[in-house]
């Protein structure tokens, strides 16, 4: 918490206050505690997983974009508890709004997989960029 010191004001009720910021190396260790799990899901597991995960079958699509689904549902969800650890910080519940996006596009791609064939699957597209030559 950062307090300014010399900015604090008296309340209606004749009660001191002070102004309360985030401060950039807090909201950066949230960052960094969030990013390892997607680290882990996104490049880790991918990894080890890559040789599976090219076969363009509909349960590598799933697993592929699960992997995707479940590092950065687990990166919104942990950067929230991380901003609502701080008790100045009101309505954080709103930072657990991409979890909506994250799972429309999960179920999109499986949708557009089962109806049109179209695959759309994340491991295999990043696989594809960092591994092929």
């Amino acid at each position: 918490m950062l307090l300014h010191h010399g900015h604090s004001s008296v309340g209606a009720g004749g009660s001191l206050y002070v102004e309360q910021q985030v401060e950039w190396q807090f909201a950066f260790d949230i960052h960094c505690n969030s990013f390892f799990i997607l680290f882990l899901f996104q490049y880790v597991q991918q990894f080890v997983l890559a040789p599976i995960l090219m076969s363009d079958s509909f349960l590598m699509l799933l697993l592929g974009n699960l992997l995707y689904s479940f590092g950065w549902g687990l990166y919104t969800y942990i950067t929230f508890l991380g901003y609502l650890a701080l008790p100045f910080l009101h309505r954080t519940e709103q930072l657990l709004l991409p979890l909506i996006i994250i799972l429309s596009l999960f179920v999109s791609t499986l949708v557009l997989q089962a109806v049109f064939g179209a695959s759309i699957n994340f491991a295999h597209i990043s696989v594809e960029y960092y591994y092929a030559t």
